[in-house]
């Protein structure tokens, strides 16, 4: 049995301690069915911040009948005797032990409120969920919760304002969405002696930092991007206090500490400060390496992020203080944060990370990007050979995923996928940047220093002591200019389209395989090349030319998507005819036209029939089948250099980290750290199907510490891992 207590007419009602029968059938109507026999508590801790008042206000309904007056007393301690109550007509109203009952629960739950934690089951937003909440303290915190979300109970709309192409995304409906901390704390300027009063809300998932703006009444918070608590860490929380005047350029300390006068007790005349009157604030050092961290709404956030993070060992220095006005807030704030970071960490994650091999490729721990082929030879030996092998660029699982290619600067190796020992140098190539394998033809293809070339895999990897003397003189597909190539079904037909440049645009060829081997190879004309190879186990299928500059192409089922300088461009294969989506005639283009035409695309996913996410380097978008725009943008914590799927997930690559978000509505599900981190196949390339619980996606890092002995060379550890998905 549960009740639901007043309206604001009954309000007035019970203030004036007058009750008709009909106003109290109507609040009857209100009661909930009455089946068990308990008294529910969801709706009573929706005001949690005055749950002391509602007992005076249904005992004063209960003292309206002035032959209930004897049981108010007895009822507000504990020990109401229903006979005593029956003062309607000889008889007690079918309110009055509802009402009992109420008045009873609300002392019970203040008192609980008061002295210790209370798990509070009911609608958070009127969905039945579970919130926890502790103290006095935190019951006024749900309460501030909800001041925030944009409901339709009479409470002021509109209170939390994001900037106009930002995406709302603290989800406040979120049934794990909880309220830790709140409340005001200080950012110094960079205007001289302006300090700045932020109202900062530490939600279980994120940080959120606004601007009060009072109007009229009216108290709005302008928000800046939440920071998900993922890139967010504790610089110091220990560092002296600061006074609160001085100009900003003798305040920045470059110990990393920040704007203001540190508090000393030195007699020294160069730590002469200004008036000792003035009020002390206490800092608390945060790191935020999002790419957001210095985009603001008005000037917080303003100190970026400087030192690179690649660099091995080095302390980044921090890009986010904040003040407290007082020790105990000070005290208050840190211990919160520290336990809302602890408990983030914890949470259930949707990928986890599988290191495939951490001893075969290394590059020189001087120079980035290093081959090392100058002698340089490990003394420690890491590898089965301690060879330097250069950058990886790319990798592919072939042969049921029994076998996995990894190309570097300095070849290709293959081995088993879960034996690092058995990765052998199979090519000895130069600059390999892409791979991909056709396992129902036998061909492996590389492009390597912008040539493509085919080899059979039976020459590479034999699987019979019969085939060990086929040869390993690769077929070269193209020219010299090949920038990148994929491979696709398109109508049932298995396809390889590469590209080459020419001028501002770009040509595209397209070859399909016939069904043989590798064995021989011709050249002949064509109109785009001055000579064009032509085998018999592959065919061109087409050529054709696009006016712009290219980056990517994506199979989708009828037709392909060029990732291009003019964003992202569908083209029907049969007829070559092309349209650029979004549509630029769709009204909601030119609120960020600016935007996407200074971004670069990396990637296009299908959601559905009708729908599909195209992925900007910064941002991403939802549009429908006819390329109009279906939704808000949605902003990247990263300047995302790549983009894979996997199932329901999208996955953006930044050489920090990699940001996992939910496909179907863009929300932020994982954030994976790592250091030069790298995509290095995005489930493209493949022939055989996988399965979803299957690894789709494969990347590179660098491993923590450096390796190599005293009197050798030095080298970086590249990793590389496969994001497994986590099944529950």
């Amino acid at each position: 049995m549960s009740i639901i207590i007043t309206t604001r007419t009954r309000c007035g009602e019970m203030k004036s301690g007058k009750r008709s029968w009909w106003s109290r059938r109507g609040c009857a109507s209100q009661r909930v069915q009455s089946g068990t026999k308990k008294v529910g508590l969801e709706l009573l801790a929706l005001p949690a911040m005055h749950l002391q008042s509602y007992p005076s206000l249904l005992s004063a309904i209960l003292a309206s009948d002035s032959k209930a007056t004897s049981s108010l007393t007895a009822t507000s301690s504990n020990s109401a005797d229903p006979a005593a109550a029956k003062g309607w007509g000889g008889m007690e109203h079918p309110d009055d032990p509802y009402l009992r009952d109420a008045i009873q629960a609300m002392e019970v739950l203040w008192r609980n409120t008061k002295e210790k934690t209370l798990r509070v089951r009911g609608p958070w937003w009127d969905k039945g969920r579970s919130v926890f909440q502790s103290g006095v303290a935190n019951a006024k915190s749900t309460a501030e919760v909800w001041k925030y979300y944009k409901d339709g109970l009479g409470i002021d709309k509109d209170r939390l304002v994001f900037k106009p192409e930002e995406w709302n995304s603290l989800d406040l409906q979120d049934e794990h969405r909880s309220l830790i901390q709140f409340g005001k704390l200080l950012r110094q300027s960079d205007e001289l002696d302006r300090w700045i009063e932020l109202y900062v809300l530490l939600f279980d998932d994120c940080l959120v930092l606004t601007d009060i703006n009072e109007w009229y009444g009216v108290t709005k918070f302008y928000v800046n991007r939440p920071i998900p608590l993922e890139l967010l860490t504790i610089d110091r929380i220990t560092n002296p206090p600061l006074q609160r005047s001085g100009p900003l350029r003798d305040l920045r300390s470059q110990s990393g500490i920040g704007p203001g006068h540190k508090v000393s007790n030195s007699t020294s005349s160069s730590q002469t400060f200004t008036s000792l009157s003035q009020p002390l604030v206490y800092p608390i050092t945060l790191h935020h390496l999002g790419r957001l961290a210095s985009r603001p709404m008005s000037t917080f956030l303003a100190s970026t992020l400087k030192a690179s993070p690649s660099t091995s060992g080095s302390e980044l220095p921090p890009n986010l203080i904040l003040y407290a006005e007082s020790v105990a807030a000070h005290a208050e704030w840190g211990a919160k944060l520290q336990k809302a970071l602890a408990a983030h960490r914890k949470k259930n994650r949707v990928f986890k990370v599988k290191v495939l091999n951490n001893q075969t490729f290394l590059t020189s721990a001087g120079v980035e990007g290093s081959s090392g082929t100058n002698g340089g030879v490990l003394d420690s030996g890491w590898s089965h050979d301690g060879t330097f092998t250069g950058k990886v660029t790319c990798s592919v699982p072939f042969n049921g995923r029994v076998l996995v290619a990894v190309g570097c600067a300095d070849g290709v190796w293959i081995g088993f996928r879960h034996d690092p020992t058995s990765m052998r140098r199979i090519l000895h190539l130069k600059m390999v940047s892409q791979c991909a394998v056709l396992d129902d033809y036998g061909i492996f293809l590389v492009l390597a220093d912008k040539q493509l070339f085919a080899y059979q895999i039976e020459a590479l990897v034999p699987s019979s002591p019969l085939n060990a003397n086929i040869s390993k003189l690769p077929t070269k597909l193209s020219g010299n200019e090949v920038h990148f190539f994929r491979v696709g079904t398109l109508f049932r037909r298995k396809l390889i389209i590469f590209m080459m440049k020419k001028g501002p645009g770009s040509i595209f060829r397209v070859l399909e395989p016939t069904g043989g081997k590798i064995h021989e190879q011709a050249n002949t004309p064509s109109r785009f090349l001055s000579r064009s190879p032509k085998f018999k186990w592959l065919k061109v299928y087409r050529d054709f030319f696009l006016a712009s500059e290219s980056y990517d192409l994506i199979f989708l089922k009828e037709k392909i998507a060029i990732l291009c300088s003019k964003g992202f461009e569908i083209m029907d294969m049969n007829n070559f005819k092309s349209v650029t989506v979004p549509r630029r005639d769709d009204p909601r283009f030119s609120s960020f036209a600016e935007r996407s035409e200074s971004c670069r695309p990396v990637g296009m996913f299908m959601l559905a029939q009708d729908e599909f996410l195209l992925c900007y380097n910064g941002f991403g978008i939802y549009i429908d089948k006819h390329g109009h725009i279906a939704r808000e943008i949605i902003e990247w914590e990263s300047d995302a250099q790549r983009a894979a799927v996997h199932a329901q997930y999208v996955l953006l690559f930044n050489s920090r980290f990699i940001e996992v978000r939910h496909l179907k509505t863009g929300r932020l599900a994982q954030i994976i750290p790592g250091s030069e981190i790298r995509c290095i196949w995005d489930g493209r390339g493949e022939s055989s199907l996988s399965a979803v619980n299957d690894a789709q996606v494969y990347a590179v890092m660098n491993a923590p510490e450096t390796v190599g002995g005293p009197q050798g060379p030095r080298a970086i550890v590249q990793q590389v891992i496969e994001l497994l998905p986590i099944v529950s």
